[in-house]
């Protein structure tokens, strides 16, 4: 009885298929090798029938074709030396820029930053490589931020503005910022160039400037020494963005009570206003008559000023 194999094959039980012989493998390679030899004997007679000085010609292009093939590599390999040197030198100029460069994906992912981006920030290169640039910007400032990414990446001029960030050390500084969009040949989109320059400094003589500027307003515009102080107190908590703020004038008896204060509990201010310069000598004290000691330091300003 016959059965069917899983190749569709009628076989009968019992009888196995003849086995090929080496034999009748080999038969295709040497009807291959023959058709090459034959084809190779035509292409010899082809160019025995070529006349000699034809032949001599030939091989002299040939050689000269040769030359030519050599002395093309060896411009390619000079040429490829020169663009990994020039390679180089950018590298270099780009990652000593003293000013802090970036490129995001549009994802707001760091692909690329240089050394001063990395100061800048508080972290390694490598670490700030594939970090999500939002985690240096604070939660207010994240609108606006992606609003200037969008202007850039659609617009064809150069795009400024100013940014807020926090560091990966808490520090907070101010940045001016100038964008512009470029295309990323490998992931065929537009990524983000930034550079980035610390303003902090100027800013924060601008609210100093502007400041001192109120402050002489409102001397100008008070009747009275209560008036002004109150103005003063309130002016300068604002502009601090202190939570509590107050001003002590020494009386004659050598006591220093708040002659104006604001955010302060009036226990507080009761037992303050006890204070003299004579009898006590508490951290406030101290600090008012600049005698501060070590463990004082850490409640007080680089200037001196009770924080």
């Amino acid at each position: 009885m016959s059965t069917v194999s899983r190749a569709g094959l009628r076989k009968t039980p019992g009888v196995k298929p003849p086995k090929k012989s080496p034999a009748a493998f080999s038969h295709p390679l040497k009807d291959l090798r023959a058709r090459a030899e034959e084809s190779l004997a035509k292409t010899r007679q082809d160019i025995a029938r070529i006349p000699e000085p034809e032949v001599h010609k030939l091989v002299h292009d040939l050689q000269v074709h040769q030359v030519e093939l050599s002395m093309q590599n060896e411009e390619l390999r000079r040429t490829q030396h020169a663009l990994e040197e020039t390679l180089d030198r950018f590298a270099d100029l780009y990652d000593f820029a003293p000013l802090a460069l970036l490129t995001l994906s549009q994802g707001g992912e760091v692909l690329e930053a240089n050394l001063a981006a990395a100061s800048l920030l508080g972290l390694q290169r490598k670490a700030l490589i594939h970090q999500k640039f939002s985690h240096f910007i604070p939660a207010e400032a994240l609108g606006a931020f992606y609003l200037y990414c969008h202007q850039v990446l659609h617009s064809e001029p150069r795009q400024t503005g100013e940014l807020t960030l926090k560091n990966a050390i808490g520090g907070c500084l101010t940045v001016r910022l100038e964008g512009i969009a470029a295309d990323d040949p490998i992931a065929h989109e537009s990524n983000c160039r930034l550079s980035l320059i610390d303003i902090t400094e100027r800013k924060e003589a601008e609210r100093r400037r502007d400041l001192t500027s109120a402050l002489a307003a409102l001397f100008a515009h008070k009747n009275t020494a209560s008036e002004y102080l109150h103005a003063v107190v309130e002016l300068i908590r604002n502009w601090s963005d202190s939570e509590a703020l107050g001003i002590r004038l020494v009386n004659q008896a050598q006591e220093i009570p708040y002659e104006s204060w604001a955010g302060f509990e009036p226990g507080f201010i009761e037992l303050e206003n006890r204070l003299s310069l004579q009898r006590d000598a508490c951290c406030c004290i101290r600090a008012i008559t600049q005698a501060a000691e070590r463990p004082d330091r850490a409640l007080l300003t680089p200037g001196g000023s009770y924080r």
